[in-house]
Parts: structure tokens; sequence; C-alpha cells
């Protein structure tokens, strides 16, 4: 899971402090659908790679490692913090094929037809507007080249998420979301993130579903999870009184706890890889 959902006028600029807090145990839960999707983008020895919203950039290091010591890697975000923290993640794994930049996925700025691959990680369902990212990431690509690209599949199969969210929602009275907007599962219908790639003018378009491993070893460290990896749900708890947030975090541990076994819990959810060719 990469940079998340950024909602509403209050919402905060930067989510890199909480995104670093769980880098790791995000990296290890998106560690099998990260391979599924740049095998499906084809990456390979000596190419050229694009990250878009790299995050703290796991999923540019295994590119970075697949392309090896002959390709390179472009790992961008909009966001300076974000990127602060991947080169941080990039120079502790020894890495010396990627470069970071400053970018807008909505606005890509880079010379057109000049990548192998293009890659984003659980992004694409968050942005206004994902049709210009697709038509950037088009316009990227050598003829042949691939985008690979990862979304949550709907919210019953990531009840680890979207429970959460909903008790939220509901402790304070709030209405549900709106499906026209951009959201964690707005592109968890079957077949949804097809159809973008399609509409963008991708050939060869197809989808894959995936285990997004939630294992936490104990109520307590799901609860961590959820306070400090889950920035939406920290921003629609924001919007609650002190007495509502008390009420839907007791909620939550509640659920949790029906849930739990000796050795842990099993909130498995799932995720769509897509990918399709210029």
């Amino acid at each position: 899971m990469n940079e998340p959902q950024r909602v509403g006028s209050n919402a905060p600029e930067s989510y890199a402090e909480e995104w670093r807090r769980q880098a790791a145990v995000r990296a290890d839960a998106m560690a099998g659908a990260t391979e599924v999707m740049l095998d499906m983008a084809g990456v390979s020895e000596g190419m050229r790679v694009l990250d878009l919203g790299a995050g703290m950039a796991d999923q540019s290091i295994a590119a970075a490692r697949r392309v090896g010591p002959s390709g390179a890697v472009l790992a961008t975000d909009r966001d300076p913090a974000m990127l602060e923290g991947a080169r941080g993640a990039i120079a502790k794994a020894g890495i010396t094929n990627i470069q970071t930049r400053v970018l807008d996925a909505q606005a890509i700025d880079v010379e057109p037809g000049s990548f192998d691959a293009v890659i984003t990680r659980m992004m694409l369902m968050l942005l206004p507007e994902p049709a210009k990212m697709l038509a950037g990431a088009h316009a990227a690509l050598k003829p042949g080249g691939q985008l690979g690209a990862v979304v949550f599949a709907s919210a019953e199969r990531n009840a680890f998420l979207s429970v959460p969210l909903e008790i939220a929602r509901r402790a304070g009275g709030l209405p549900a979301p709106d499906p026209r907007e951009p959201s964690v599962f707005a592109l968890g219908a079957p077949g949804a993130a097809e159809e973008l790639l399609r509409a963008a003018g991708f050939r060869d378009v197809r989808g894959r579903a995936a285990v997004l491993p939630v294992r936490p070893a104990s109520v307590d460290a799901a609860m961590a999870f959820l306070h400090e990896g889950a920035p939406v749900l920290g921003w629609l708890l924001g919007r609650l009184d002190a007495a509502q947030r008390r009420h839907a975090w007791d909620e939550i541990r509640g659920w949790l706890a029906a849930r739990a076994a000796p050795e842990g819990l099993n909130l498995d959810g799932e995720c769509v890889v897509v990918a399709g060719a210029r």
C-alpha cells in the first residue's frame, strides 16, 4: 500500500510520517501483489521503469533488483517528505540504480516513449482524474511497453479496513462516501480498473486477484497498525469529537477481539493487479 488517500480540505498535506511508521509491515503485506505486478508489467533485466506514487519505495527497490545494474528505476511521488523516506529506504537497501523525483502522477512530465514499464501501486483509485495519469503513463511508455497497477478489491473483501471505516462513520454520524469520488475501494468492482486502462488506449488488458495478507500477532498489533498505518482512517476519525473517537476505537477493538485466536488474527484482504500494453 502506497500513498494514502488525501481527502477533504482539512486533510494534511503529507502522510509521510505515518507511512514511515508501518513501512515494514506494509511492505510485507504487499510483497506478493508487488511481484505479480512486476511480472504482469514484464519488468526484467536492463529495463527502464517509472514508478508513480512510490511512497516509501519498497516496490521501486523490488523493480530495481529485477532490472539490475544495466537498468534503472525512476521513483516518483508528489510529496517531497515521502520521497525523503524513500531515499532512506533505498540507501539502506544498498540500491544504486534508482533515482527519485517529485512528480504529480496526474501531470507526468517525462520524455515520451522513454520507459519500458510503468508501475503504480495502490494509488490509481485515489486520484481525482485517474484518466490523466493513465494517459501520461501511456505516453511515457515505449511501443509495446507495459503498465502494471495494483488497486484494492471491494470493501467486502477488505474488512480489515472497511469495517473500521464504517465503525468510524457510524460513530460520527457521517455519510457513506460518494461512489463517484476517489476512495480506497473506488475501483473494487469487477472489471472497473481494466475498463479504465482500455479507455486510456491500453491493449491486451488483463486483471488478476491477489491476496493481501493481514495477520497481526495480536489485537494490540492490529490496533497499532490501524492507528499508525491507515491514514485514511485517522483522517476520518479526526472529524469526530473526542467521545466519538473513543467509542469508535472501543468498537474497533471489540471487532478485532472477536476475531483473535492464540496464533493471532487472520484479516486477509484482496487486491486486484491489472496490466496493459501500449
